[in-house]
């Protein structure tokens, strides 16, 4: 559901402002709205609050602070960020104890930040520069040695200079060119042998006699071509002994980086807590005097205004009371129906329905003042997943999968709401899976596991008018909870028009149903009545466009098929892998084979079966009553709470 939500006004005598704001920090629930502060040329009452220069100098060591910090975060291992993370929401009070010890330090975070900065600094340079010397180094063997496979064999060395350039291969057409260019230079004195570098790069070996040398040099430097440059420790070695020495120094460097590496994640695992959570107090700090911006003041009083949850305003009342006896008062606001779309939205439900909001999460809030539909699609998401995988065998791998989430979850929220969203679905495919006798596929059969209702491999129709039924019944809902939707948020005319869709609907119901000999013949009657009567209120209403309402209504029904259809190619896979791996003469073999056809079956039905069953709503049900608009509840709090 959706919480009902107060605005509110905060009036008090202005010495109390800055220690309010810190207790509506800790208190957690209002969402500040910005005051807005007419400016007149006649006499005004109430004016912006404006931070001091003390105030201002806060803010900005605050933001310089902030900078620094997040840039010490981004240096921190992933793994170890996440094992942070999980400390500070599964260990809450020692997380208050750390952040207490360290609000009492005061400006000592301060130095001890830099501190910690100088150190990253200095380990993330010295990585780097072995990083870099490593693909250096790498790029410095290649090319010595393919300096030394070229120079002996062709007996460059006693004769000529020998330079190297580098070519991408995407220029490669240049060659010719640079050859030419060269035999002007040299007289046609001068040697030219290419190489693949690499997958991208040619290398090009030129020899020539030193007197051409500032010539060749001012050519390459000219037409910007990159001349391969030997590190001046290297220059005027043997080539052996150069390789010799990046050989060495390319075994060295790894071990070197892995111990960089290491001081960087000893640095982190001891003080990586602290910089969370004086990121986090930093974050708070801010959060507070920029809260200041959306305050008014008079001469002596200031207020405050925002959104509060209705069930929290006499606890914030009572506490406002003891610390501040009558001199902050607060009081509720009269809000119109106009003034919904400014309401933030809390959802809040019952803890076993609350994960499903995740699924919702997909879709804009809904508007304040209408349904909230978790607990529809707590109710029909899990229906329609174990309707459509509805397989015993399937059922209990996915609660295996469910529990191995949950265990893996730890303080992760997201991860942890969809373990239980997959633990209700697999409960739900093991009811239907019973329905309909499937334990991976047929093998239940084979062992006395028989239907208790139909074998959906050879009940195609009853399938499809069952997916039908549920198709109606759902859609109807949805026409309903509209109509009560138009009804709440004062759409009379969306009101009287979805009313009489559902009608027109329940018509059309009652005349297949006779047709089907479901029902006695007397509702066809009923049905025709209705459609005589409530189709032309539906033109009236909504114009001769109505009849194509009316069609897309049923389209969305007949959408439902889909549920018999991915269930019934479901069950078929479960039983050609069953037929398959009976088919080899090795049971171990079959049984491998069997076990990998069912395992892609099972992943191909839990991705398709989420897929289509949020289909099903986002598309075919939500159209029919949800109304979004909700603007997002953002309370101002403490960070970690």
């Amino acid at each position: 559901m959706i919480s009902k939500m107060s605005y509110i006004e905060i009036v008090g005598i202005k010495k109390h402002l800055s220690s309010i704001v810190e207790k509506l920090h800790s208190f957690g629930k209002m969402q500040i709205e910005k005051i807005p502060i007419t400016e007149d040329f006649g006499e005004v009452f109430l004016h912006k609050v404006h931070l001091q220069e003390k105030e201002v100098l806060e803010e900005q060591k605050r933001e310089e602070l902030s900078e620094v910090l997040e840039e010490i975060i981004n240096h921190i291992p992933k793994y170890i960020l996440n094992q942070l993370r999980e400390d500070i929401a599964l260990n809450t009070e020692k997380t208050v104890r750390k952040r207490q010890a360290l609000e009492k330090k005061g400006t000592e975070g301060y130095s001890y930040v830099a501190m910690i900065q100088r150190q990253i600094r200095s380990f993330i340079r010295r990585r780097n520069n072995i990083e870099n010397d490593i693909q250096l180094l790498s790029n410095y063997k290649k090319v010595v040695a393919i300096f030394k496979e070229i120079v002996p064999q062709y007996g460059w060395r006693e004769k000529y200079d020998i330079i190297g350039i580098t070519i991408d291969k995407s220029n490669k057409y240049v060659l010719p060119i640079i050859q030419e260019e060269f035999f002007k230079v040299t007289n046609n004195d001068y040697k030219f042998i290419s190489k693949n570098l690499d997958e991208k790069r040619l290398i090009a070996v030129i020899g020539f006699k030193k007197k051409h040398l500032e010539k060749i040099k001012n050519f390459i430097w000219n037409e910007k071509i990159d001349e391969l440059r030997i590190p001046g420790e290297y220059r005027g070695k043997p080539l052996d002994e150069s390789l010799s020495i990046i050989e060495e120094k390319l075994k060295q460097l790894p071990l070197e980086l892995k111990e960089v590496s290491k001081k960087i994640d000893i640095l982190f695992q001891e003080d990586g807590l602290n910089i969370l959570l004086l990121n986090m107090m930093n974050k708070d700090c801010l959060n507070r005097i920029k809260a200041y911006s959306s305050f008014a003041q008079s001469q002596y009083t200031f207020v405050i205004k925002g959104w509060i949850p209705s069930e929290d305003i006499e606890r914030l009342k009572g506490e406002l009371k003891d610390n501040y006896k009558d001199s902050v008062v607060i009081n509720e606001l009269h809000l119109r129906k106009g003034d919904y779309s400014k309401v933030p939205i809390l959802l809040s439900n019952p803890k076993k329905r609350r994960p499903f909001e995740r699924l919702l999460a997909f879709l804009s809030l809904p508007k304040y003042g209408t349904l909230d539909a978790t607990s529809l699609i707590a109710v029909f998401f899990p229906m329609f997943f174990g309707l459509i995988l509805a397989d015993i065998g399937y059922g209990i791998l996915l609660i295996l999968i469910s529990r191995l989430l949950s265990y893996y979850a730890k303080g992760r929220n997201l991860l942890k709401d969809i373990s239980w969203i997959f633990l209700i679905s697999a409960i739900s495919t093991i009811i239907f899976g019973t329905i309909f006798g499937e334990f991976f596929g047929d093998i239940g059969k084979r062992f006395g596991l028989h239907p208790i209702w139909l074998k959906r491999e050879e009940a195609i129709m009853p399938l499809l008018v069952l997916a039908i039924v549920v198709g109606v019944v759902h859609i109807m809902i949805g026409l309903v909870l509209g109509t009560i939707n138009s009804y709440l948020t004062n759409r009379k005319y969306d009101m009287w028009n979805t009313a009489v869709r559902l009608l027109i609907l329940i018509g059309i119901i009652f005349i297949g149903s006779e047709v089907g000999n479901f029902l006695p013949p007397i509702f066809f009657n009923i049905g025709m009545g209705m459609l005589l009567i409530f189709i032309p209120v539906s033109i009236k209403l909504h114009g001769f466009m109505a009849p194509l309402e009316v069609i897309s209504t049923m389209g969305n029904i007949l959408s439902y098929a889909r549920i018999m259809a991915i269930g019934v190619a479901s069950v078929i896979l479960a039983m050609v892998a069953n037929k398959l791996g009976s088919s080899f003469n090795s049971l171990l073999l079959g049984v491998i084979v069997a076990t990998l056809f069912h395992v892609l079956n099972l992943a191909v039905g839990i991705f398709s079966t989420t897929i289509h069953s949020l289909r099903l709503h986002y598309v075919e049900f939500f159209s029919k009553f949800y109304i979004t608009g909700g603007r997002e509840y953002k309370p101002f709090r403490k960070s970690f709470l």
